[in-house]
């Protein structure tokens, strides 16, 4: 068995190519075998999320927490289990707390701008899709839903 070291930023572009859920959960599950990394139980938990895995996504986003208060993953998954639960009031905090440690998050504004069209509060929606789409000018979803705003 061959043994690939990913260095901590590394993780987040290794996880970024994982557009299956399964997938990138099996990888962090993976590295969490050698290394208790904060980074690594913030993705299982998006993963986890994603899957409707909700209570298992709240688990692993609070260990990251406890292990680095700072995870933006861990904040984003708190943020997706809450939108899940069709709680977007209750999303916003997580997904804010996620951009404000990593203001290039795309997921965090993302979500934010989702949370807030259905709040009703459509100037802040705007405004984090306009965030996405500088941070990433091709962002599909983002253009759509700043043409419905």
């Amino acid at each position: 068995m061959t043994t690939i070291r990913i260095p901590a930023r590394g993780l987040w572009a290794v996880l970024a190519v994982c557009f299956c859920a399964p997938a990138a959960a099996d990888l962090c599950r993976r590295v969490l075998e050698s290394v208790q990394h904060p980074g690594a139980f913030g993705f299982l938990a998006i993963a986890l999320a994603d899957q409707g895995q909700l209570e298992d996504a709240i688990t692993n986003a609070e260990t990251a927490l406890r292990l680095n208060p700072q995870c933006c993953p861990a904040h984003t998954a708190l943020g997706l289990v809450q939108f899940a639960r069709r709680r977007p009031y209750d999303a916003i905090p997580h997904f804010r707390d996620a951009g404000q440690i990593r203001p290039d998050s795309i997921p965090a504004h993302y979500h934010l701008a989702l949370c807030y069209t259905i709040l009703g509060d459509y100037e802040r929606a705007l405004a984090h899709c306009e965030t996405v789409l500088y941070l990433s000018p091709d962002h599909a979803r983002a253009h759509f839903h700043r043409a419905v705003l």
